[in-house]
């Protein structure tokens, strides 16, 4: 199994670079960390060249795309929260003209491969089955557990209430919990879950930093910018328990590996 991995996009304008990274590799699959939307500076005509690639890249049947928290605001508008820096109701008009409600739908909040959670930010401890626990969970009740958790969390957004999986924590500016959710968890605010590997993009100036815990690797990615896009991905050979993970540089170089 191979697998390539694209970090926050924050609009990048190298789209084709990002297009020519995946065709290069020829991966099993490639997953999008969310996060295509809002950049310091942006127009809703570059908003609406985002969401037309999107629109195309949600087609590909070998691509999994995950919401960000700058996505949620485009996909939910008017609820409280979903709520966003970088929102203006001109680029969400632009977004919503070219991506309709099906094409909303294909975004994920989460993606498993074997025992790696993909996510934008993060699944911390503080919000883990059983947080107090310091062996290792089996990954398959960890997954039911999340599992349950976005569903219950789908049902209190669309009735504009709370709920920990889009919290910001207080790194972030949130008010009602200490640690972000799934598409807001800081990787400072970040503990990870025993037994459980994770990668996820969302703290910027981050390639490939880690933090280890008990049987436990995470990762988090990010390194877009306004000038230059998307610098770096991901690629993962192998599978559970025998997995080699690079850092490449857009151009397909190699930045450095991660010993997992």
């Amino acid at each position: 199994m191979k697998l390539v991995v694209i970090p926050d996009l924050h609009q990048a304008h190298n789209l084709d670079q990002i297009e020519a990274a995946i065709a290069r590799e020829n991966a099993d699959r490639s997953i999008f960390l969310g996060d295509y939307f809002d950049q310091f500076g942006d127009t809703p005509d570059a908003a609406a060249r985002t969401a037309r690639w999107l629109r195309t890249s949600l087609s590909h049947p070998d691509r999994v795309h995950l919401w960000g928290n700058h996505d949620l605001s485009y996909g939910f508008p008017g609820i409280e929260e979903t709520i966003c820096s970088g929102f203006t109701p001109e680029k969400s008009d632009a977004i919503r003209s070219v991506l309709q409600e099906d094409d909303w739908k294909k975004l994920q909040l989460t993606h498993w491969e074997g025992d790696l959670l993909f996510t934008h930010a993060g699944w911390s401890n503080e919000f883990s089955r059983c947080p107090w626990v310091t062996t290792p969970e089996p990954v398959s009740e960890l997954r039911a557990h999340l599992t349950k958790q976005e569903a219950a969390a789908w049902g209190h957004l669309k009735h504009n209430q709370s709920d920990w999986v889009f919290g910001a924590g207080r790194n972030r500016g949130g008010l009602g919990q200490a640690v972000g959710g799934l598409v807001w968890c800081d990787f400072r605010e970040f503990t990870p879950i025993p037994g459980l590997n994770q990668i996820f993009g969302h703290t910027p100036g981050n390639l490939g930093t880690t933090k280890r815990g008990l049987a436990s690797i995470n990762i988090c990615l990010d390194t877009c910018s306004r000038v230059a896009g998307v610098r770096h991905y991901l690629v993962i050979h192998g599978h559970t328990g025998d997995r080699q993970i690079e850092i490449k540089n857009i151009d397909g170089t190699l930045a450095r590996t991660v010993v997992v």
